[in-house]
């Protein structure tokens, strides 16, 4: 299949490239900065994940790469657990921050993973299909169709948490 270039996938392209410049820069800044900075980076690089797979399909370079089907599908996992330990650091440094404390928040995101595996391992078409109209097909075997539903609650409903969260702990910072 021959490849479609248009204003619209070079603006997907430019951003995709921008958002992986950006989340590196954020990272390497400065060691002060870098333990807040790191959630920034992750939020952009899942940002960039969703858009570099739109810009493979868009574009049809998916064909020439096909094990990159789906692969953006648990990054966005990351984003609401990103933005409440973005938020609490800025909010709150002097709160333990410590290293275990934070991997058991991101273990959602190691679920997703681990949630994916069965869809990754499904072919080409079938994944293609989910990514081009976003229904997960019943006709699929049952391992994937649940676990790509399970994935789908969990980051949803942890999304909405931890913006809660977030949110509450703006609202606490604000009045003291």
């Amino acid at each position: 299949m021959s490849t479609i270039i248009s204003l619209n996938t070079l603006v997907l392209f430019l951003t995709a490239g921008q958002g992986i410049i950006f989340a590196v820069l954020l990272y390497f800044r400065s060691r002060k900065t870098r333990t807040i900075n790191i959630h920034l980076s992750i939020i952009l690089l899942a940002f960039t994940a969703e858009i570099l797979q739109k810009f493979l399909l868009d574009t049809n370079y998916i064909y020439q790469f096909p094990h990159l089907v789906g692969l953006s599908l648990p990054f966005d996992a990351s984003v609401g657990i990103a933005l409440y330990w973005y938020i609490r650091k800025a909010t709150s440094p002097e709160k333990n921050n410590n290293i275990q404390k934070i991997l058991k928040h991101y273990s959602l995101f190691f679920v997703c993973v681990i949630l994916s595996i069965p869809f990754w391992l499904m072919d080409f078409d079938a994944k293609l299909t989910l990514m081009e109209t976003g229904v997960i097909s019943r006709d699929w075997p049952s391992v994937v169709y649940y676990s790509l539903n399970l994935q789908v609650f969990l980051k949803i409903t942890s999304f909405f948490l931890y913006l809660f969260f977030s949110i509450k702990l703006l609202i606490a910072h604000r009045n003291p």
